[in-house]
């Protein structure tokens, strides 16, 4: 008999698990995992942004045109993120390696301690090491940080991308979930000054 154990049962081709594997006998939702005080509640706060993203498409080749409709707002998205996550540390997603680079030069330019990351970095590491110790508050990068990524101190996420995975939508989202406390706690403990929610910033 063959097990199969994904984090990822949506499949981006639409096809069902069912016709690979004869049953799917146990799963789990991350609104369950938020029950079960395994992953830390989500809160959404709406910002009142309105961004034109009717030229834009959710083709990950053809992100420039989300980019360029989110460009003019970038002033108001960061208004927005110092009137409700300021003190978060903060992981965004851009639709583009030259949409996060600019913002981050924007960023840089307001006073706002921020950084960005790409394949291509060639101090990628550095930095991610850098954002662990909280040497600056925003992270930003296109898709590299969607999967594989553990930081459990996030505490804010922001998506600008245009899309219509949610499993990848699951996967952005997912980065800033982590239980986290600085006592080290690997589990739900009632320290003060553990993370006690995520906030995801909605311009979308």
């Amino acid at each position: 008999r063959i097990l199969g154990i994904t984090a990822t049962p949506g499949r981006s081709d639409k096809k069902s698990l069912l016709g690979y594997y004869q049953a799917i006998p146990a799963s789990i939702s991350t609104f369950d995992l938020i029950n079960l005080k395994a992953l830390v509640p989500i809160h959404v706060q709406t910002c009142p942004v309105r961004i034109d993203a009717t030229k834009a498409t959710a083709a990950a080749e053809d992100q420039e045109g989300m980019a360029e409709a989110v460009e003019p707002y970038w002033n108001a998205i960061l208004d927005e993120w110092e009137k409700h996550a300021a003190d978060r540390k903060t992981l965004i997603f851009h639709p583009s390696r030259k949409a996060s680079r600019l913002f981050t030069e924007l960023c840089i330019q307001r006073g706002i301690s921020s950084a960005h990351i790409d394949g291509e970095s060639k101090d990628g590491d550095v930095t991610l090491k850098r954002y662990t110790r909280g040497d600056f508050r925003i992270l930003n990068n296109a898709v590299l940080l969607s999967t594989g990524y553990d930081e459990p101190t996030i505490q804010c996420v922001i998506n600008l991308r245009c899309m219509q995975s949610r499993t990848l939508y699951q996967q952005m989202i997912g980065r800033g979930t982590r239980l986290w406390c600085p006592h080290g706690c690997n589990e739900y403990c009632d320290h003060e000054e553990a993370k006690r929610n995520l906030l995801i910033l909605d311009f979308m």
